[in-house]
């Protein structure tokens, strides 16, 4: 599918592209234009889309969702079926033998490097991977803070796998009662909507993982108590399961007429304009989110941007994009 396979590129360039800015070296900054330079191009209407970036983690789970649902309903003529060694048991080979790998090349680095800063640089992370390199083959990595975690960026690899367990229930209850599939689908949607409100306001956090409203203290509690959390993302996934079940089994039946289409269009875009670029207004780090707006905007945001992926990819599917 081509739209798919720009999507996911875009979303790969996108994660360089906005880690490049949220994730840099300190040392960078040792140059006074460099830091003034980012300082100037943060308060700029274009860095809305990086410092609320987060969200285009999103396409990760949509994608994985949609798959899942997609691969099994697209060919009418075969019945579909749970077939636990692609569905579980090859994804998780797949990921295991990368992150063994890149444990063992990691194990090794201290034989092949040595330097002042060494400790302090890459000291860390050897040792939470000789302590726990095990809860990457469990992908249980991302209920460890990560600071602690081995290969912390792998908690987007445990997340999808449990994700993945429990698509197992879903797609079954598709297959033998859809109307329950679909059930459990919003109950799962709406679970995790309630998880996130529930850690946001319990752990007083902001609205949305983004530059204009974290700070030293918060960034780091949001990052560890909601982001790399499975629930956090859980709402995304189940959308992705969904587009993936409608385009696969009515693709030939969905015809949308040209009004409706331009106000699909019109919605989709408002809804994730507002999402990506709603906290402009917060970029100068003096105003803060009101704990209502920002259990509202936890629990909505993902979700609405991963509708507004599900439009698009049902309308390039019926060509009304």
């Amino acid at each position: 599918m081509p739209v798919l396979r720009g999507l996911f590129l875009l979303t790969v360039v996108f994660n360089i592209l906005g880690h490049t800015y949220v994730m840099y070296n300190d040392l960078f900054f040792f140059k006074y234009s460099s830091l003034l330079n980012y300082y100037i191009y943060m308060q700029q209407f274009s860095f809305t889309i990086l410092a609320n970036g987060s969200n285009g983690m999103e396409n990760y789970f949509f994608i994985a969702g949609f798959l899942t649902t997609f691969v099994r309903w697209r060919t009418a003529a075969i019945k579909p079926r749970i077939d636990f060694l692609k569905l579980l048991v090859k994804p998780y080979i797949r990921m295991s033998l990368f992150q063994l790998l890149s444990i063992a090349l990691f194990l090794l680095l201290p034989l092949i490097g040595y330097g002042p800063f060494w400790d302090d640089f890459v000291g860390p992370y050897l040792k939470n991977c000789r302590e726990r390199w095990w809860t990457n083959l469990f992908y249980i990595q991302n209920y460890w803070a990560s600071e602690d975690a081995c290969l912390y960026h792998t908690w987007l690899m445990a997340a999808i796998m449990q994700l993945y367990v429990v698509s197992a229930l879903v797609i079954w209850l598709l297959i033998k009662r859809p109307n329950l599939g679909m059930a459990l689908i919003i109950m799962m949607v709406v679970c995790g909507m309630a998880f996130v409100g529930s850690t946001v306001f319990v752990k007083k956090l902001p609205g949305a993982l983004s530059l204009y409203l974290l700070d030293a203290i918060s960034g780091p509690k949001m990052w560890n108590s909601l982001f790399i959390q499975t629930f956090d993302h859980i709402g995304p996934f189940c959308i992705g399961l969904v587009t993936g079940y409608v385009i696969a089994k009515y693709k030939e039946s969905l015809k949308f007429k040209g009004v409706t289409v331009v106000v699909l269009w019109c919605i989709s875009l408002a809804s994730v304009l507002a999402v990506m670029c709603g906290l402009y207004e917060y970029r100068y780090g003096n105003m803060k989110m009101d704990s209502s707006l920002s259990i509202l905007y936890a629990m909505l945001n993902r979700n609405v941007y991963a509708i507004f992926l599900a439009w698009l990819l049902i309308a390039c599917n019926t060509n009304n994009a």
